[in-house]
């Protein structure tokens, strides 16, 4: 799912977890920004790696991907099949072409992926029901934002509806869809400078107790280094 790394960097990331980028059979895109797609051109250089992206996405990067790229593209709003996966592009609000979250049901596992959204439809609210793994955006903390060194027209975009989810956001989101109790549910694009996962970590889970809706596992993930390897059905 994206590739915002350099190729060097998630070769070494998933050697840590065992893991190989010569066995990717794809990556999943989810829009065009340079923390999302920068890995890309070098993976399908070394690898073939195959690539999946929307029609929009596709021409706002071109000029980022190699020629020998082997596109296979979806239509945003469209469910399609590949492999063993079910997979449907939401549309998300972002400041971006054509940008999506994604729903993917395999073998009775249903996941979201949600990062990079201003805030959360009632389109996708209604996606996220029953689901077993959310991977969500817990972006910023709204105070570290707001009185950090930022410019003001940049705290302007990530606060805005076309931004990023912050941690109460992101809380909010999850009580909303009162997740299954066994469900799994990881905080994600945790930023450096806005935000701290200890932070982001205490912010949600203090709300979800709140409104007594901590019945879901609660997990963390990194900038600096992969998140351990967790094997579905969990």
């Amino acid at each position: 799912m994206d590739a915002g790394l350099s190729a060097r960097q998630i070769k070494l990331r998933m050697n840590e977890i065992g893991q190989d980028p010569r066995d990717l059979d794809f990556i999943l895109v989810t829009h065009e920004h340079s923390d999302h797609i920068k890995g890309i051109a070098r993976l399908v250089k070394l690898y073939g790696t195959k690539v999946m992206m929307n029609n929009k996405t596709y021409l706002a990067s071109r000029g980022h991907l190699p020629e020998e790229l082997k596109l296979l593209d979806f239509t945003t709003g469209k469910k399609f099949r590949f492999m063993d996966l079910l997979i449907t592009p939401i549309p998300i609000s972002h400041d971006a072409a054509d940008p999506v979250s994604f729903i993917i049901r395999t073998g009775g596992i249903k996941a979201a992926v949600m990062t990079d959204l201003g805030f959360v439809s009632n389109e996708l609210f209604r996606e996220l029901k029953d689901l077993d793994i959310f991977i969500l955006e817990s972006n910023h903390d709204l105070d570290m934002l707001m009185g950090g060194s930022y410019p003001l027209f940049l705290k302007r975009r990530i606060s805005s509806l076309t931004g990023h989810l912050s941690n109460t956001a992101a809380a909010e989101a999850i009580i909303k869809i009162s997740p299954k109790e066994r469900s799994h549910i990881f905080l994600a694009h945790i930023s450096e400078t806005n935000n701290h996962p200890d932070i982001a970590y205490s912010s949600v889970r203090e709300l979800l107790e709140e409104k007594k809706a901590l019945g879901s596992n609660l997990h963390l993930t990194y900038q600096n280094r992969p998140t351990a390897l967790f094997q579905v059905p969990l």
